[in-house]
């Protein structure tokens, strides 16, 4: 059986392929890096490494945790529950990116636009109308 060819088309179509992909992959990556860290002055973040569901709740304003899960609620926050499970690609996990449990901050970035950047965690924020 003859071993398959393959043109230098076809090899340079399928390198640039991958290359969008990885490309892509790396925007993603350091959009979530940048989000975080230019938040980080202005609002009050909290993220922690991904973890299964509980029911203790850690607060910014309060670092002793709570064992109510209901707690965000009565502090004033909306949450946004999370779109994806709670973990990243092994690729964006060599490339730094890191999971995200939850976010907390007070009004500034669209909670939209935090859930499309980290659809594995849960969106917490202060409501502007309250």
């Amino acid at each position: 059986m003859p071993r398959p060819r393959f043109t230098l088309r076809v090899m340079l179509v399928a390198t640039a392929i991958v290359a969008v992909w990885l490309g892509w992959n790396v925007s993603v990556v350091q959009r979530r890096k940048l989000a975080l860290e230019s938040n980080s002055t202005l609002s009050k973040w909290h993220e922690e490494p991904a973890r299964p569901l509980c029911d203790v709740d850690f607060f910014v304003d309060d670092p002793e945790p709570r064992t109510n899960p209901a707690s965000a609620y009565d502090l004033g926050y909306v949450r946004l529950p999370p779109t994806a499970p709670f973990r990243v690609s092994t690729l964006r996990k060599w490339m730094g990116d890191q999971p995200v449990w939850q976010i907390r901050y007070t009004p500034g970035e669209a909670p939209e636009k935090m859930q499309q950047l980290f659809p594995e965690a849960i969106i917490a924020y202060k409501d502007a109308v309250k």
